[in-house]
């Protein structure tokens, strides 16, 4: 009998495109694809194929999902599945937000039935305070291992609980393009620009990305000739966004592909990342790797990876007017810009190994 380990994931990318959805797609993928055969994945998630090391069940099995009802049904489904016995679960990985409070009891429950371990990587930008506060201090207290993919966010939580969480970043493993960097430009209509600012993330007040295009709109008619800004992404401002800001050199592509992604940071020649707060941004990571001229705000998640004046440039949340400044500063020194964008290179190449990721994330889930 093989005693397995389980990934419990219920939505991945490209279902929902949130950073936990992505990088537990890019790690199951890479998991489920690896030399381990006790390694399973039970999921939800509509996108994904049963196979023989992907458990497909329903988180549906009730008239409503709140409540943790989705998480019963998911573990009701595995009770009936010729798939899977949960009795022969080793231990399971469970990726936890702030908004998963009440759905961690039916891990609680079949845990005490069944006997098996578990581990807790928080993911989320921010930690709201818990209403359920005995329930969730009972969850974290059970777990084998807790771990959060923010320094902020594993102080929080170890400040809350009474001991030290670990810190296990989201990394996933980058990619380049085939194409080079003019074949790139003319894909995406850009091929008129001399220079490159790019802005990847979901469209919403957090990300603040209203600050970027209010910048950019302050340049001078000869540096935007010179100069687009490319959006990628999706969310709730997009269209008013796209109604207020009409200029030929600022575009909005919409959600890209993950896998297409790569391309942007590729062509990249400037990286902004304008939001209120981060845990730890893929996105920024992913342009540092890519020698991106990074410029972020002043936050949480964002100063933990820019070093102003060393790796990237940052600036107050919400100012606007220094952001402009900032570009303003790097567009016109391309020796500073290029600078800044081999020291990123350097500090990602130094602190975030992804084979070493993998081999955290395994002895992460794994329980002997």
């Amino acid at each position: 009998m093989i005693m397995r380990t389980v990934l419990f994931f219920s939505s991945l990318y490209p279902t929902i495109t949130g950073g936990m959805e992505v990088y537990n797609y890019h790690l199951s993928n890479k998991l489920l694809n690896g030399d381990r055969d006790d390694i399973i994945m039970v999921t939800s998630d509509p996108s994904r194929k049963a196979s023989s090391k992907v458990v497909k069940v329903s988180n549906r099995l009730f008239l409503t999902r709140r409540w943790g009802l989705d998480i019963l049904s998911m573990f009701v489904c595995c009770l009936f599945s010729s798939k899977t016995k949960i009795r022969d679960w080793n231990c399971i990985m469970v990726p936890y937000t702030s908004s998963f409070e009440l759905s961690v009891w039916p891990i609680l429950l079949f845990q005490k039935l069944f006997g098996f371990k578990y581990s807790i990587h928080c993911h989320g930008g921010g930690a709201k305070p818990w209403k359920y506060f005995n329930l969730q201090k009972s969850f974290f207290d059970k777990a084998i291992h807790k771990a959060a993919v923010s320094e902020a966010l594993r102080v929080e939580y170890s400040k809350r609980l009474g001991y030290e969480l670990e810190y296990l970043p989201p990394l996933v493993e980058f990619t380049s393009p085939q194409e080079d960097v003019q074949s790139l430009k003319k894909k995406y209509g850009v091929e008129r620009f001399k220079k490159v600012i790019l802005y990847v993330g979901s469209i919403k007040p957090l990300k603040a990305p209203e600050v970027l295009l209010k910048a950019y709109s302050s340049f001078s008619a000869d540096v935007k000739s010179d100069t687009c800004l490319l959006f990628a992404g999706d969310g709730p401002l997009r269209k008013e966004l796209e109604q207020k800001y009409v200029s030929d050199s600022i575009i909005f592509l919409g959600s890209v592909p993950n896998n297409k992604v790569c391309e942007l940071f590729t062509l990249a020649d400037y990286y902004c990342i304008p939001s209120w707060f981060e845990g730890t941004s893929v996105s920024l990571l992913e342009a540092m790797s890519k020698q991106c001229c990074c410029i972020g705000t002043d936050v949480q998640g964002i100063n933990t990876m820019i070093q102003n004046d060393v790796t990237g440039l940052l600036f107050l949340k919400d100012d606007d007017v220094a952001l402009s400044q900032l570009f303003l500063k790097v567009l016109n020194n391309e020796p500073l810009s290029h600078s800044l964008g081999l020291k990123a290179a350097e500090f990602y190449n130094t602190h975030y190994s992804y084979s070493n990721h993998i081999s955290q994330v395994l002895e992460f889930i794994d329980y002997k």
